[in-house]
């Protein structure tokens, strides 16, 4: 009966854990946090969201995780001298997710997550970023992140 309770013990410590350092698929969407681009992710230059007077700059990325795991995510920076306010959309060929409205301060580089998935064998990976600025607005298509595939 001891033996038991110790494995029980151990397999939810193990998992809580495994959940604090973020095994497994991540998703941020739909908040909006600090990103730092690793080589895991390929993305687009940035552009300037030209819909207001407000140059706000963004890119379209995707994420390879380990795996053949993929995400897509979008981040923005504001360097314009004044506050924005932004929201986003997210889509690929397996999920959809938005991002909260929240101010986007100038100095500021923030981005949003969609939901990692598995990308089945010799297949891909790609999607559309939305970002809305002060309710305007406009898209970028991510880069392809591809599947192992055996030769």
């Amino acid at each position: 009966m001891l033996k038991r309770v110790v494995q029980i013990v151990s397999a939810a410590a193990t998992g809580a854990v495994l959940a604090v350092l973020g095994a497994g698929p991540a998703s941020a969407a739909p908040y909006w946090q600090e990103v730092s681009v690793t080589p895991t992710w390929d993305c687009t230059p940035y552009y300037v969201h030209n819909g207001t007077t407000i140059p706000i700059q963004f890119k379209a990325c995707v994420i390879k995780n380990a795996g053949d795991y993929s995400q897509i995510a979008v981040v923005v920076k504001n360097s314009t001298g004044r506050a924005a306010q932004i929201q986003a959309d997210l889509q690929d060929r397996r999920m959809s997710a938005s991002c909260y409205q929240s101010t986007l301060n100038t100095g500021f580089t923030r981005g949003c997550l969609g939901t990692t998935h598995h990308i089945p064998r010799c297949s891909n990976n790609y999607g559309t970023v939305t970002l809305n600025v002060n309710g305007i607005g406009r898209s970028l298509s991510t880069p392809t992140a591809w599947a192992t595939c055996p030769v």
